[in-house]
């Protein structure tokens, strides 16, 4: 039995059309053993909706390793990267570039495709916690702005890519941290100057 991902908006899932902010991946059981009929109402009985969002893994060369930059969120006050809902007329890299700026203060070019994705329960309380998927995009950071949306909000500080695997909580984040400090190569072809345009998001 094998599983398949449908990206939905929440507007689309209730019937109608347009979009909305926050996407989900809606998760259907498939496989040789099911048919249409079944398919469908495997579907109807345990579907689950998953929240798409966009990352901006911020980094830099420093003495030949990655430095990887972290925030706080302000929900919890724990090391998480900056990431948001995707944006109408953005692009997936734009819109993590755009949080990136927010959050963060950081200016840079930033990659056009992602890195990887990891998951993670994001806090809404009172209600319950929603699962998410991050898509994460590589951004080398040009500048870091000392006047930014969220400045008051949160915290930022540099990392070795190995010491930000031992503040994220997220087993993917984790990583992903560790194979760039493993191999910091992998971000060889985005430094020539591959991997998108830099821009100021104020």
């Amino acid at each position: 039995m094998s599983y398949s991902l449908l990206i939905k908006t929440d507007t689309e899932a209730k019937g109608g059309g347009g979009s909305n902010r926050e996407p989900t991946l809606t998760s259907k059981t498939t496989g040789p053993d099911t048919d249409m009929h079944s398919n469908a109402t495997i579907l109807a009985e345990h579907e689950t909706d998953v929240r798409s969002q966009c990352g901006a893994l911020c980094w830099r060369m420093h003495r030949g390793r990655v430095e990887v930059l972290l925030i706080t969120s302000r929900e919890t006050g724990r090391w998480i990267i900056p990431k948001g809902w995707p944006m109408a007329d953005h692009t997936a890299a734009d819109a993590a570039r755009t949080e990136a700026w927010e959050e963060a203060g950081v200016e840079g070019p930033i990659s056009q495709e992602p890195i990887g994705l990891y998951t993670y329960d994001k806090q809404r309380l009172p209600e319950p916690p929603v699962p998410c998927v991050v898509s994460v995009f590589a951004l080398r950071v040009a500048r870091l702005a000392d006047k930014f949306p969220e400045r008051r909000e949160r915290r930022r500080k540099w990392f070795s890519a190995a010491k930000a695997a031992h503040k994220v909580l997220e087993p993917e984040l984790r990583a992903m941290f560790l194979d760039l400090d493993a191999d910091p190569k992998r971000l060889d072809l985005f430094d020539r100057g591959q991997g998108g345009k830099s821009g100021t998001n104020a």
